[in-house]
């Protein structure tokens, strides 16, 4: 059977996601030899402290308007320098056709989410993704929501492959550093877009905190986006002055920090294929509250570790906020839930295992 350090895997993936970040570092920690083939310039060095080796282009503009053209053949140049056991394009759509056209097999292909919701919404990149997803020898999905649209729709099997949480790294500790130790914290740690409907989580904690003044409600949200002046131009109207901060983009080694000062963590995303912010949050203790939508209900046992609400229900929102925020104990019984649930069905060293053991098998039966 193929050691781990003998396997070489060339990722196909957008080099500054977090997501592929820990993909790629987590398989190197492994022992795995792993590169990452991109169409971005890294925004900061991540890479080397894992010994992965990075293949993007010299400058920003490099693709320009011939940008698949050019990025095939860059992509089959990788591939001859690296000389992967396994090409792994992250992203069924763009990356999924560069790998596709590389010829290269095996080939795996990670749907994330809206590669293949949002995607293929017309006859020409419906034909693409059909061509990316035949030719790839195993495809994965982060959620059961995914896979079920994979066999569906598209008539292929998917194994689900969820990003997992380091329970390591996201612990139960209490951490203060923006409100008073004696607030109850209300948060999210989501992007400043429409789709992740900050703006009626606001609503909700401004409904709550005009029911009840003697609770000490405070809410932290970290993220920064497009809609960040027009959510603290809400804030600042609806809201009691100076309960509200918005901290901006926090860096990914940082998250847990602000999950740890969070007391009840809050994702209610008008859609959203999985939710790692919901399980980092379990993982450190916290009790959820979540829209019905997507694959998040995977991540959220209801009444047990937290709250599934309708998605645009700001009434329900509320009432699930005081629920937790004047009931300590439950507060508490929850997140000891969710923490046993993150560890127990998502922990980031099985899901790496997982995949291993997936690139192990198509080596080993070439």
């Amino acid at each position: 059977m193929t050691d781990p350090s003998d396997l070489r895997i060339l990722i196909l993936a957008d080099v500054n996601s977090a997501h592929v970040q820990r993909w790629a570092s987590g398989l190197a920690k492994r022992g795995l030899q792993i590169a990452v083939w991109s169409f971005d310039i890294p925004a900061n060095d991540w890479y080397s402290k894992h010994r992965i080796k990075v293949y993007a282009p010299d400058s920003p503009s490099f693709f320009g308007k011939f940008r698949y053209f050019f990025a095939e053949k860059k992509a089959q140049e990788a591939i001859d320098d690296f000389r992967p056991h396994v090409v792994h394009a992250h992203y069924a759509s763009s990356y999924g056709m560069i790998g596709r056209k590389t010829g290269f097999h095996p080939f795996f292909i990670s749907v994330w989410g809206s590669d293949i919701t949002h995607f293929p919404n017309g006859m020409i990149r419906r034909s693409i993704m059909r061509k990316n997803l035949d030719a790839a020898d195993r495809i994965f999905a982060t959620s059961h929501m995914l896979t079920q649209i994979l066999e569906h729709h598209w008539g292929v099997d998917a194994v689900r492959m969820p990003f997992g949480v380091d329970t390591e790294k996201f612990q139960e500790k209490k951490f203060n550093h923006y409100f008073p130790s004696s607030s109850v914290v209300v948060g999210t740690v989501k992007a400043l877009e429409s789709i992740y409907a900050i703006d009626f989580l606001l609503a909700a904690f401004s409904m709550v905190q005009k029911r009840r003044p003697d609770l000490p409600l405070r809410l932290l949200i970290a993220g920064d986006g497009s809609l960040r002046n027009n959510l603290i131009r809400q804030a600042s109207r609806d809201c009691i002055p100076e309960t509200v901060k918005f901290v901006g983009k926090v860096p990914y080694d940082a998250v847990p920090l602000i999950h740890q000062e969070i007391d009840i963590f809050m994702n209610v995303s008008q859609y959203e294929s999985f939710g790692v912010s919901v399980l980092e949050a379990s993982s450190c203790g916290k009790p959820v509250i979540v829209t019905e939508t997507g694959g998040l209900p995977e991540v959220v046992e209801d009444d047990e570790t937290g709250y599934l609400v309708s998605v645009g229900s700001i009434v329900q929102m509320a009432d699930a906020i005081e629920r937790l925020a004047e009931n300590v104990a439950l507060r508490s019984t929850m997140g000891a839930n969710g923490r046993f649930f993150a560890a127990s069905k998502y922990n980031w060293d099985s899901i790496i295992e997982d995949m291993v053991g997936h690139y192990r098998n198509v080596v080993d039966f070439q």
